[in-house]
């Protein structure tokens, strides 16, 4: 079994204008997300959800990357109890990030892909480098593939063919997509974090905060039951197994709808 990976959520500010930086590493290579990473962001969350004092929270991984998703190797060392809490976890966490009361803007250089992604998709805003590359590929290795928050964001039509085929998109087709809102040059990521940040800073806070209310209720996702059902389902499956072994193989899957 993997030696325990040591993960650090660095919380800085906020500032005088009320901005927050949170940078995170997980200790897993790629900075996979791991189920100790996972809880402690989850009781950094509900810790941010009473503070007053934030407007704008800025999130991102270590310089070059966001995250990989997924700790493959830890998920095929844990017993169904354990990834059952790891999904729920998981699941917890999006949610909660997701209502904070304040503008959430996900920072992202490099690869974001499966949970990460997701995650990415519950904070409010996406900024972009011109190096990152986006994608919810848990179909294409045999898993469920996320479906609630990227339909919201894209429709169903284009979400069938990312989830389908396992896309990962670059900033601008991510851009193009309106998964990100804004690209950067990844030189100069930081500079357009912290002026971006600093313009929604000067938003009125409890117009904000009513506004994001609404908006969460206009585009309400559904009960999350279904998902964490089919996650628990799939991780189980013969193909699953195939798609984590053929990725560490770095060859390609072969499928047999078991």
């Amino acid at each position: 079994m993997p030696a325990e990976a040591t993960h650090v959520l660095d919380l800085a500010g906020p500032d005088e204008l009320g901005i927050a930086h949170l940078r995170f590493t997980t200790g897993s290579p790629a900075n996979t997300m791991n189920l100790p990473f996972v809880e402690a962001f989850l009781d950094l969350t509900s810790e941010l959800a009473g503070r007053d004092d934030v407007r704008v929270l800025l999130v991102q991984g270590p310089d070059g990357t966001f995250s990989g998703g997924a700790d493959l190797g830890r998920i095929a060392d844990m017993d169904d109890d354990t990834w059952a809490h790891y999904i729920r976890s998981e699941f917890a966490l999006f949610a909660a990030f997701d209502v904070l009361p304040f503008i959430t803007i996900a920072v992202i250089d490099g690869v974001c892909l499966g949970n990460a992604a997701e995650f990415a998709l519950a904070c409010d805003l996406r900024l972009m480098s011109d190096r990152a590359r986006f994608g919810l590929p848990e179909t294409a290795v045999g898993f469920q593939g996320p479906a609630q928050r990227l339909t919201r964001h894209v429709g169903l039509g284009t979400a069938k063919r990312l989830l389908f085929e396992g896309v990962v998109l670059s900033g601008v087709e991510s851009r193009a997509l309106e998964l990100a809102q804004w690209v950067a040059p990844a030189a100069e990521l930081d500079a357009v974090a912290r002026s971006t940040a600093e313009r929604y800073a000067k938003l009125p806070p409890v117009a904000v905060l009513e506004t994001k209310r609404n908006l969460a209720e206009a585009y309400a996702l559904p009960p999350m039951e279904n998902e964490i059902r089919s996650s628990l389902t799939t991780a189980g499956t013969e193909d699953a197994l195939e798609g984590r072994t053929a990725f560490f193989e770095k060859r390609a899957p072969v499928f047999r709808g078991r």
